[in-house]
């Protein structure tokens, strides 16, 4: 269960460099950093087509990759084909929870621009390790009261779907009245690419983003199967 935590701590907080290339004269690093994120958290793409010259079609199959992106990481932890649906509709009703305001762009001398936007942690595990943890208890007590009455053990496979099917459970009670951390303001920078007029955040300050709206404090815990 702990390789379970690594991994999915890690698929949920990156976004695909793909998605974050604009082009406009002049440019609004604003606008645009509000485009991407809306869409990468929200499915809205309207702003962003404007802004990155993209049809409808082409900014939702984009926001589609990054939700099939995130989904990867399932395919080696045996999850059945429903549990996986079931953690494909969770991650975008997380990150519609989120909570940013994007401030207003400062040019530099260099062109690029600098845009603060400030963060109000979406906590992941908030209100979930007790609760799953319970969940755990009352399951492993059922499966010895079974052992003791002569029924089988659950095999490994079960009981991983057993626990993810736990979590999943977990975690969308915690969506239902989220707990959020202390504001932060993180820094982007918004630069022209070697391509003319096409503009991109550089991937290490998607991942500080990101990072910075999803607190996964107590993953370690809520993840351990013990």
């Amino acid at each position: 269960m702990k390789q379970y935590v690594k991994k999915t701590v890690v698929f949920i907080l990156t976004a695909s460099l793909m998605l974050l290339t604009g082009c406009q004269q002049p440019f609004d690093a604003t606008g645009y950093t509000q485009a991407v994120l809306d869409m990468v958290t929200r499915g809205e793409t309207k702003a962003y087509e404007a802004i990155s010259e993209s049809s409808e079609e082409e900014a939702k199959k984009q926001y589609e990759a990054a939700i099939d992106s995130y989904m990867q990481e399932f395919d080696s932890l045996g999850f059945s084909d429903e549990l996986t649906e079931k953690y494909r509709s969770y991650i975008p009703n997380l990150m519609q929870k989120t909570k940013y305001t994007v401030q207003e762009a400062k040019e530099q001398d260099d062109g690029s621009f600098e845009v603060g936007v400030e963060v109000e942690p979406i906590i992941m595990f908030g209100g979930v390790e007790e609760l799953l943890q319970q969940k755990l208890q009352d399951y492993l007590s059922q499966v010895q009261n079974n052992i003791l009455n002569n029924q089988a053990a659950p095999t490994d496979e079960e009981m991983t779907e057993a626990a993810g099917e736990m979590l999943y459970e977990c975690l969308n009670t915690a969506l239902e009245n989220p707990q959020y951390g202390d504001k932060t303001t993180i820094t982007v920078h918004v630069q022209e690419s070697e391509t003319e007029n096409v503009w991109e955040i550089p991937g290490e300050d998607v991942d500080a983003l990101m990072t910075a709206l999803i607190d996964t404090t107590g993953a370690e815990e809520a993840f351990t199967l013990s």
